[in-house]
């Protein structure tokens, strides 16, 4: 029978270290392998596996939009709140009307301001005619119920509603949006577009 030669702690040295610089490149690479079994040959590992480290899944993650260098979420977009008072308005007193007074000769004619199922504002102008000269008007929710003195008065055009042709006055006015209705609502004006002049108020009574 033939010896197998021996091998001498210079031999075991040698192989140690070649082992050592295999495992020292293999993770200088990035590849890391874990045994997928507990059999070996030859001191070689039966199969392999990379490690693979989790990464988050897109359904667990969520994009956050940016409102200022600071980092603060964009708030969400709302209407302008409207005051419990004129809340209270729409559900508690409407509907209500009056008659369309003339001011200077101006409009005549029947106002009535209701509400819908959906707490919108309904502004019918009934037979109202306008006086010559003024080719639109605008309407205006007030909380007065008459004008400055003998003048007529005149109002803020930004503050109005709405503007209307003053041939076409048929076509009742919705007021989805609250948010402009003053608090104590007691009148509807009806005011020349141009100079803002009142044309004519009527003074809101239960209907």
């Amino acid at each position: 029978m033939r010896r197998r030669a021996r091998r001498g702690p210079g031999t075991v040295a040698v192989l140690l270290a070649v082992v050592v610089l295999a495992i020292v490149g293999v993770v200088a690479s990035g590849g890391v392998f874990l045994a997928t079994g507990s059999e070996r040959d030859g001191g070689r590992v039966s199969s392999v596996r990379p490690w693979s480290v989790p990464q988050p899944s897109g359904a667990a993650t969520q994009d956050v939009r940016v409102g200022n260098a600071l980092g603060a979420p964009v708030p969400q977009q709302s209407a302008a709140p409207v005051p419990r008072a004129v809340r209270d308005w729409v559900v508690q007193a409407l509907p209500l009307e009056g008659d369309l007074v003339p001011a200077a000769g101006g409009a005549s004619g029947r106002v009535r301001v209701g509400a819908t199922a959906s707490s919108e504002v309904t502004i019918a102008l009934r037979d109202v005619v306008v006086a010559p000269g003024h080719p639109s008007v605008v309407v205006l929710l007030s909380q007065q119920v008459h004008g400055d003195g003998s003048s007529p008065g005149h109002i803020d055009v930004a503050d109005a509603l709405v503007e209307l042709s003053a041939d076409d006055l048929s076509s009742p006015i919705v007021l989805s949006d609250l948010s402009g209705i003053p608090t104590d609502v007691r009148s509807v004006v009806v005011a020349d577009a141009a100079s803002g002049v009142v044309l004519g108020r009527a003074v809101l009574l239960p209907a």
